[in-house]
């Protein structure tokens, strides 16, 4: 509802929430429910488990929910960033940072803002931290995508990846960071290398999932990254 208080349905939802702007919960909450009923407010939704099916807002739909499955549904123009599993803070230092672009609409931009601090003091209440800007911009021929860091006395790690997970409908035709052109190399080389290698920068394509990965080094430098 204060996401959108024009909504007269929204009012009426006491079984589902947002989790930031970005993305709609929906647990399930009845024993033995096995079919949700989600009302999407207006826009458009992709649901998050296979990130492909994509709903238009403004209606209640029937969402298959069996007991491994959270119904999840991220508006479209949203950048989400994400992390792997830990057991604990710091259990990996050296992680990488996937970042999972959906579009927005030609001559539109999608945006975040991560804000990341130690974890382990007050130091957050003395101001230190890192900010980390990415802005995802379409365009009639493709998108850009700047990364802007402002670190205020901490950073994450000094050997750390970003990898940026563009969630497209086909396969670019080339990406480039910072004006120059970067390698296409199968998904599997920019798994291997996530945590140990920090200087090359790669992107690849999955058909199947329809994923572009692009894999940069968090050099905690402003970098802009064009797909064509």
């Amino acid at each position: 509802f204060m996401e959108y208080p024009n909504d007269e349905q929204a009012i009426k939802i006491d079984n589902q929430f947002f989790f930031g702007q970005e993305l709609l919960v929906a647990p399930v909450l009845k024993k033995g429910e096995r079919v949700k009923h989600v009302y999407l407010p207006d826009g458009e939704w992709i649901d998050f488990n296979d990130k492909k099916t994509v709903y238009l807002g403004g209606q209640t739909i029937a969402y298959r929910a069996p007991l491994s499955t959270i119904p999840i549904f991220v508006k479209k123009g949203s950048i989400i960033p994400m992390m792997p599993v830990m057991q604990y803070i710091h259990e990996k230092k050296d992680f990488p940072l996937f970042v999972h672009i959906f579009p927005s609409y030609e001559d539109e931009s999608a945006s975040f803002k991560l804000y990341e601090d130690e974890g382990e003091n007050l130091d957050y209440l003395k101001d230190i931290y890192s900010k980390t800007h990415f802005v995802c911009t379409t365009l009639s021929d493709g998108y850009t995508t700047t990364i802007e860091p402002k670190d205020k006395g901490f950073s994450q790690s000094e050997n750390r990846n970003i990898i940026l997970t563009y969630h497209l409908e086909e396969k670019p035709n080339s990406v480039s960071v910072d004006n120059k052109v970067i390698q296409n190399v199968e998904e599997n080389i920019i798994l291997n290398k996530q945590e140990k290698d920090f200087s090359s920068m790669e992107w690849s394509w999955n058909e199947t999932t329809k994923e572009c990965w692009v894999k940069v080094p968090d050099k905690r430098e402003k970098i802009a990254i064009s797909i064509k």
